[in-house]
């Protein structure tokens, strides 16, 4: 495996300094918490649009089944146009 800082790749093994380690460490942990916040603000977003089309859209119903496992299908109803399923539909009325 390689760890990449400042544009150069360097190959993980035990020759690689603590505080080197350390500072990719650091760096690493700055990222996905960056990241986790730019998702759970989308996610904010994302929920947000989905009530809104939830009351406005015009629903084209469709039925359909997915496999939840090689055995066994399960029924589900979906709007042909916005992709929300009937269930989250109801609960957000």
């Amino acid at each position: 495996m390689y760890l990449k800082k400042n544009n150069y790749s360097y190959k993980m093994d035990s020759n690689l300094s603590t505080e080197f380690l350390i500072s990719i460490k650091e760096e690493y942990d700055r990222e996905i918490n960056t990241l986790n916040n730019i998702i759970s603000i989308k996610q904010d977003r994302l929920d947000e649009i989905n009530d809104i089309l939830a009351a406005q859209c015009n629903h084209d119903w469709q039925t359909d089944y997915v496999d939840v496992d090689v055995e066994r299908s399960e029924i589900i109803k979906y709007c042909k146009k916005c992709n929300l399923t009937y269930n989250t539909v109801c609960l957000a009325a």
